[in-house]
This record gives C-alpha cells, structure tokens and sequence, in this order.
C-alpha cells in the first residue's frame, strides 16, 4: 500500500504490486482537496482578508451584512494568515491559523485595548 498524504489534499492510499524484476510503473492517481472551516466572530466589525486573498470581507460585503458573526467560510487545509483590521481602532492584527480537514477554526475576538484574539476548533464541522 502506499499512502500519500499531501499538505492541502485528502490522504490517498492504494494498493502497488511490485514483483522482483518488474520494470518501473506510473500510476495516476487523483488527488482531492481537503477544505475545512474559519467562523469569525468579531466585535464591532473589521476587514479581515487572508493571506492567498481567497477571500477578503469588509463590513459592506454582503456575507458581512450579518456580522459581528458570519457563517462558516470554506477554506482549504493548512496554514493561513489571516489579517484583521479595524482603522477607527487603529487595530491590525495578522493571525496564523491551522485549518483542518472537515473542522471549523473559530476566531473570537471583541476589540478592545489590547485584548488578544480567541482561537478554538469546533469538534464537528457544524455549519
């Protein structure tokens, strides 16, 4: 068996039969996405964008209309800066966040003096 496990893709695994003498194989194999969750809960609101510019909400985004607290975005797995801005505040904040597979990443965070952004993982991917 030979398992691949790729940042950013589902883990892929198949099976390989190699007999002594046999000659080099090619297999293609099809690597799917992997996407969890980011659910921001930020208060008062904030442009927050990340760092592949995938996405970037700003308090007149449509998703944002519902805010301090949007639905879960789908984001693929790994590592991502994801910045923060509030310029009435004066507030820029870069966070590095995990995204992982089929979970949703909260960032909580009620700006205000120097408080410090909440990070937590949901255990299911509630949307």
């Amino acid at each position: 068996m030979i398992s691949l496990n790729l940042p950013g893709y589902k883990t892929t695994v198949f099976p390989v039969i190699v007999k002594p003498g046999d000659v080099p194989i090619r297999k293609e194999v099809k690597l799917e996405k992997a996407f969890g969750f980011i659910k921001l809960k930020i208060r008062p609101t904030a442009i927050v964008s990340f760092s592949d510019q995938s996405k970037v909400l700003t308090p007149n985004t449509p998703a944002a209309l519902d805010a301090p607290m949007l639905k879960p975005i789908e984001i693929q797995v790994g590592t991502h800066s994801v910045t923060i801005k509030n310029e009435e505040l004066n507030v820029l904040r870069t966070l590095t966040i995990t995204i992982k597979d089929g979970k949703t990443t909260i960032i909580d965070w009620e700006i205000k003096g120097n408080s410090d952004p909440e990070e937590y993982i949901e255990e299911d991917a509630g949307r």
